[in-house]
């Protein structure tokens, strides 16, 4: 989903407290707008395809909103949280009009049945990266001109940086940020091998390389 006002558009990247922070939003500026897999046909568009959609729908350019904020997430502990999300509660809901995509419906399936290890080797295997969500396309824009008005907080700290993002925005008195829609999972060390750790790295490069993470602050293996 996305929300947005004149001031500000959230981008909501998969499985990084963008449940909880929508339920914030939504308290603390109470006329934004919000856009989800009727209106967008998915409720997880890049970030290109939500700036176009919120620029339209407010007629302004992008240079108008104060700020464009996305969340981000460490991909060891996300790729664990997308597969215990697949498993605890995609596979039970109408997972086909909310995904909207075949190839994650079928990696629902495939979680379901398979350990963590053999599906993050099933989705390298298949579709040569474990990132389907294409997780690069909520950290940039595909046109060419800059957004410097973009936010890439990270969610191991996101009270600190979420609240220097919105300094500059006016919210009303909303509803604390508490986190919800969790999902239940073991530690992350007992998911992980020496190979998920390869693969891994090798579909999250792009991250590596931007400086967000680094390669190495991998789960411990046998420790």
């Amino acid at each position: 989903m996305i929300l947005f006002n004149r001031q500000l558009l959230f981008v909501h990247n998969p499985k990084t407290a963008g449940t909880s922070l929508l339920k914030y939003l939504r308290s603390a500026l109470p006329q934004a707008q919000v856009g989800d897999v009727t209106t967008l046909g998915s409720n997880h568009p890049s970030l290109s395809f939500s700036l176009g959609y919120a620029c339209a729908a407010l007629a302004q350019p992008p240079a108008a909103f104060k700020r464009v904020l996305v969340v981000t997430r460490n991909p060891f502990d996300r790729e664990v949280s997308v597969y215990e999300h697949y498993r605890q509660n995609l596979q039970y809901e109408g997972v086909d009009r909310d995904l909207n995509s075949p190839i994650l419906f079928e990696a629902v399936r495939q979680a379901a049945r398979l350990s963590f290890g053999e599906y993050l080797q099933w989705v390298w295997e298949t579709h040569g990266t474990c990132d389907l969500w294409h997780t690069e396309g909520y950290h940039r824009i595909d046109e060419t001109f800059s957004l410097p008005q973009l936010s890439i907080i990270r969610v191991e700290n996101l009270e600190a940086e979420l609240s220097e993002a919105l300094k500059d925005i006016t919210l009303l008195e909303g509803e604390p940020l508490s986190h919800i829609n969790t999902t239940r999972r073991k530690a992350i060390a007992d998911y992980y091998d020496a190979a998920s750790v390869e693969i891994v790295r090798a579909s999250y490069a792009w991250m590596f390389r931007s400086g967000l993470y680094d390669e190495n602050d991998a789960p411990a293996i046998g420790a």
